[in-house]
């Protein structure tokens, strides 16, 4: 496909497609399966083994630490898992700009002896976790987008459960090619969801298709929508953070996108619900 970039960044569901491809009970699956696969390999296991957990401050409660709990109580719940011996987490919160303050809760966790770190979501703050863990020969486990593979010294101690970011841009491709939009939108908040949805506005074969990119400012997104809906395009790709989606979908509702005529793959791997 040929695109046409048009960018509309400064202005101002029988039949819907939405693709969640890693809701809520597949995460769940995933920690609990690398949590089992970490630690039954241990020999001579003692009594309790202590798990850490770094999560930022606005994760509190969210999907994310519900995950890490969930995976630690199910595992305890199964015998068969680790027999004789239970898990227990440790949860420390941080600001996403305070790297130092992540830094420090890492080293108090360490200090009680915990077996593996789980967090946090933010990039600059895994980095510096993912080097300590890394130093101390800590089992790390990151459930993150990152667009750069770090350094094969520092992966060594680290697990990423989110899928790679190339492997999700040829999904989204082949997901437009099978579909046969021949016109989308893309809704983006900021620079790195144009990243992750770069194969969409790369060239796939001879056929002309037009994408335009509508980017939302100061949390309108009703601004935003409305703007697409005058474009009169009904295919559309949304990447808005998960904390966000729910204001997305009321906007959908108030400005009737929501019939038949509409189509959608959301970028996020949260289901949304209240």
């Amino acid at each position: 496909m040929d695109f046409d970039l048009i960018d509309r960044s400064k202005d101002g569901y029988s039949r819907r497609s939405a693709w969640h491809p890693f809701r809520g009970a597949h995460a769940y699956s995933l920690v609990w399966l690398l949590f089992g696969t970490v630690l039954s390999v241990t020999a001579a296991l003692p009594p309790q083994i202590r798990i850490g957990g770094i999560f930022e401050d606005d994760q509190r409660g969210r999907a994310i630490e519900t995950a890490f709990r969930f995976a630690v109580d199910q595992i305890n719940s199964q015998g068969k898992i680790l027999p004789q011996t239970l898990l227990s987490y440790h949860i420390h919160y941080v600001p996403r700009d305070n790297s130092f303050l992540a830094t420090k809760r890492v080293c108090n966790l360490i200090r009680t002896g915990i077996a593996a770190l789980f967090g946090p979501q933010d990039p600059m703050l895994s980095a510096h976790v993912q080097s300590i863990c890394a130093t101390l020969e800590i089992p790390h486990i990151a459930a993150r987008w990152e667009l750069d593979q770090a350094d094969s010294t520092m992966r060594q101690s680290t697990i990423n459960l989110y899928p790679s970011y190339s492997v999700l841009n040829v999904a989204f491709s082949d997901l437009v090619d099978h579909w046969k939009w021949h016109s989308m939108v893309i809704l983006y908040e900021d620079q790195f969801g144009l990243v992750k949805l770069q194969s969409l506005l790369k060239t796939h074969s001879d056929s002309k298709h037009e994408v335009f990119i509508q980017q939302v400012h100061n949390q309108d997104y009703r601004g935003a929508l409305m703007s697409i809906k005058e474009l009169n395009i009904f295919n559309i790709v949304v990447d808005i953070a998960d904390e966000n989606l729910n204001k997305v979908l009321r906007g959908m509702l108030q400005l009737q996108m929501n019939d038949f005529r509409y189509h959608y793959i959301f970028t996020s791997f949260v289901s949304v619900g209240r």
